[in-house]
């Protein structure tokens, strides 16, 4: 015969154990993670309110000139996106390490960050692409970066493929070994095997990596 008794005294047994939990073990709040297609629902022109929808508010924000930059802090990227008239202009994403679950797809090419390098993407590119990277530094960070214009499939958009080691939170940790300095001092790619850790997809022509340090650090 069942004990009446039994389900009651099980039921405050997990209670209590519950509560004790909670008591020495108290829920954590962190980042999310990002998914890995992130760069193919969030691209330039897509409306600001489908930006809202599926990232929420952002962790930090400015504005000036009209132009709004909206700051993403994720457990595994760093995601920076600049609208302009409502519509996304840029979108920079940024993984802090290149091993899973960092592998984002760079849309619509294939390529995906820490497996393709940036022979992979020369492929995709002219023969005659020049060769030649922008280099910045400064006291705590460093930044190789290429700019790439691709015509595809009604996507005329420019690409920036970057190695970045900042001092940003989540730290980026990546210092590459794949360049060199040509004879004009001029870092070039030696090593076509070199992976980026970084991607910006824009719809205008811009010279330097469009990314905001003071946003993520």
């Amino acid at each position: 015969m069942l004990d009446p008794f039994a389900a009651p005294v099980a039921k405050h047994g997990v209670s209590l154990a519950r509560m004790l939990y909670r008591r020495f073990f108290p829920p954590k709040y962190g980042h999310k993670v990002a998914p890995r297609n992130l760069l193919e629902v969030i691209g330039p022109h897509t409306y600001e309110g489908k930006v809202f929808e599926i990232l929420g508010q952002p962790d930090g924000h400015s504005a000036t000139d009209g132009r709004r930059v909206l700051a993403y802090r994720f457990s595994n990227a760093l995601l920076q996106v600049d609208l302009v008239d409502h519509q996304v202009e840029t979108v920079a994403l940024a993984a802090p390490k290149l091993r899973w679950p960092n592998r984002f797809e760079v849309f619509p090419f294939g390529l995906r960050m820490g497996r393709d390098s940036y022979g992979d993407i020369f492929a995709l590119a002219p023969e005659d692409e020049p060769r030649l990277f922008q280099h910045e530094f400064g006291a705590r960070h460093s930044l190789f970066s290429k700019a790439f214009y691709f015509a595809y499939s009604g996507r005329y958009l420019n690409y920036h493929f970057a190695c970045i080691n900042a001092p940003t939170y989540p730290r980026i940790e990546y210092e590459p070994e794949g360049f060199e300095w040509d004879e004009n001092g001029s870092p070039t790619l030696r090593d076509d095997m070199t992976k980026f850790n970084a991607v910006a997809i824009t719809a205008r022509d811009v010279a330097a990596f469009p990314f905001r340090w003071e946003h993520f650090t």
